[in-house]
C-alpha cells in the first residue's frame, strides 16, 4: 500500500495489555477514594448488551462536549447504546443514572473530534482519542471524517437520568 493511499487519519487500538490489566486498575481507582486521580481523564460506564443481557462496566475516556460527559469511541460494544440505553456512570466519586445515546452522523463525530483535537493539540489528541494521524500536521475536517465512516468513530452522550 503507498503512502498516497493510507488514510491520514486511523483509529488506533489500545495495546491488549492496556485492556487486560490496566482497564480492571482504572476501574478500581475510578470506585475508590483515589478517584480524583483519574477524574478528569476517564470514567467507567456501565451498559447492559442488548442480545446478551450481560452486564457491562467499561473504563472510557471522558470528554465533555457542550456540557454532556461523552465517551469517543469505535469499540463494538458501542451499539448496546444504539437507540437510546439505560446505564450507570461512575465519574467523580458517584455513580449516576444516565441515558447512553450513541451518536454515529459523521459530521457530528467529526466536529466532535476536530474540537477535541483542537482542545489537546494535534500530538497530544492522538493518545486520548485513539487515533493516530500519518502527517506531520494537524488532520482536516474531510480526513477526520473519513477515518469516522471508515472505522466507525463515534460518541456516546451520558445525559443525566
Amino acid at each position: 500500500m503507498s503512502s498516497e493511499s493510507t488514510p491520514r487519519v486511523r483509529r488506533q487500538e489500545p495495546p491488549a495489555i492496556v485492556l487486560t490489566v490496566m482497564n480492571p486498575i482504572f476501574a478500581g481507582v475510578l470506585r475508590s477514594p483515589l478517584h480524583g486521580v483519574v477524574d478528569k481523564a476517564f470514567m467507567l460506564l456501565h451498559l447492559t448488551g442488548r442480545k446478551t443481557g450481560r452486564r457491562y462496566s467499561i473504563v472510557v475516556g471522558r470528554h465533555d462536549i457542550d456540557g454532556v460527559p461523552t465517551a469517543m469511541t469505535s469499540a463494538p460494544w458501542r451499539v448496546n447504546a444504539r437507540g437510546g440505553a439505560d446505564a450507570e456512570v461512575t465519574s467523580e466519586g458517584r455513580t449516576w443514572r444516565a441515558r447512553a445515546e450513541l451518536v454515529e452522523d459523521p459530521d457530528t463525530v467529526a466536529g466532535a473530534y476536530a474540537a477535541e483535537i483542537e482542545r489537546y493539540g494535534w500530538k497530544g489528541a492522538q493518545r486520548r482519542l485513539g487515533i493516530r494521524f500519518d502527517a506531520d500536521r494537524p488532520p482536516t475536517r474531510d480526513e477526520i471524517k473519513d477515518a469516522v465512516q471508515r472505522d466507525h468513530l463515534s460518541l456516546i452522550r451520558l445525559h443525566r437520568a
